[in-house]
């Protein structure tokens, strides 16, 4: 704070009475963070032949400075007894640093070669950004567990400080982890937002973190899971992998198909392993589908004599089906169809099953 200055009013004779003004600037408090209100309060006094009056009406300019620049200029005018209040909203994203009022009379603004000698009074003020770390935010959603292929997760998230009292207005940010995935939302006069993710294997299943900022606050996070009910329970979506031909020729190569329960766009990875004696299963080749309505189909070609499985990833879903293929020669291929042979279901009887012939009796 700086100390009130006098201001005389001019040159006077000796034997004539001197007036002699006195101004003085004050603020509520020498800390203020972006977005606070500063509130100033100035008192001017006349002393005129000894005797101190309220000088009312009187005229002058409130300057903001920091840095010495010019930031903001208000004109202000005494009252009957010689006071005025002024109210100045601070900035949101204002400058840290150190801050000062200025006041001077208002025949001294124009002329800045007497704003030095004119200088009625001062206040010294600090902006600094620090926040309170008073906020609270919850997330809860509507079911205990959803089917990605048909439940929408409604998820209300409620904003409050720590004394109970909700915060409206607060801006915030959900994120879907595994796909970073944002959605925007503001608090509303109850401090609560309300947040709808459409049926989808990429939210479901995974967690959601929320981020809630505030002018005056540390930004807070939670982080929420939203639960597949379909890995609580039989109804877990399924992936069947089959070969339409579980014996193919080089030539042909290994068609692969999927069907999925769920309908929406599915990407599926997948991995031909091949049998090797000496050193079990081993990857040769490795491929990506997007499963459209349910159904894909991929060809792995040109693939040597041998033994094949595949091995299939889908976030989330129970992978199912047959998933072994033999390819054979060109030449033998007609050969080892005809020796071929299922074994169906349920008890069987001697000479039931067993190679059959190309007329369709049964070998002995």
């Amino acid at each position: 704070m700086h100390a009130p200055l006098l201001i005389a009013a001019g040159d006077v004779a000796a034997d004539q009475p001197s007036t002699t003004t006195l101004a003085h600037v004050s603020a509520d408090r020498p800390l203020y963070r972006g977005g606070d209100t500063a509130r100033l309060r100035l008192v001017v006094r006349r002393f005129h032949d000894g005797h101190e009056l309220p000088h009312h009406d009187w005229r002058g300019r409130l300057r903001l400075t920091h840095n010495n620049d010019l930031l903001a200029e208000i004109p202000v005018i005494t009252g009957e007894f010689g006071t005025a209040a002024v109210d100045v909203a601070l900035p949101a994203e204002i400058t840290t640093g150190a801050y000062e009022w200025e006041l001077y009379p208002f025949a001294a603004v124009s002329a800045d070669d007497e704003k030095a000698d004119a200088l009625a009074s001062g206040a010294a003020f600090q902006v600094e950004d620090f926040r309170l770390d008073d906020l609270v935010i919850e997330a809860t959603t509507d079911k205990l567990a959803y089917a990605a292929d048909r439940d929408p997760v409604v998820m209300t998230i409620n904003a409050r400080l720590r004394d109970g009292t909700p915060l409206g207005s607060a801006n915030g940010i959900a994120t879907v982890q595994n796909t970073g995935l944002t959605t925007p939302f503001t608090t509303d006069g109850q401090g609560r937002a309300v947040l709808t993710f459409p049926p989808s294997i990429y939210v479901i299943g995974t967690r959601v973190t929320i981020t809630v900022e505030e002018a005056r606050r540390r930004p807070v996070s939670t982080t929420i899971t939203i639960p597949e009910k379909n890995r609580l329970s039989a109804d877990r979506p399924r992936l069947t992998v089959a070969f339409p031909h579980h014996l193919v020729s080089v030539s042909e190569g290994i068609t692969v198909t999927f069907a999925s329960t769920h309908h929406q766009p599915l990407p599926v990875l997948m991995t031909l392993m091949r049998r090797m004696p000496d050193h079990g299963q081993v990857p040769v080749a490795t491929a990506s589908a997007m499963l459209v309505n349910g159904l894909a189909t991929y060809r792995f070609a040109a693939v040597a004599p041998g033994s094949y499985d595949i091995r299939t990833e889908a976030n989330g879903f129970e992978v199912t089906g047959n998933t072994t293929c033999e390819v054979v020669p060109d030449r033998d291929v007609d050969h080892a169809r005809a020796l071929r042979f299922d074994i169906p279901p349920g008890p069987h009887r001697l000479g039931d099953v067993g190679p059959k012939r190309s007329d369709g009796r049964q070998e002995p």
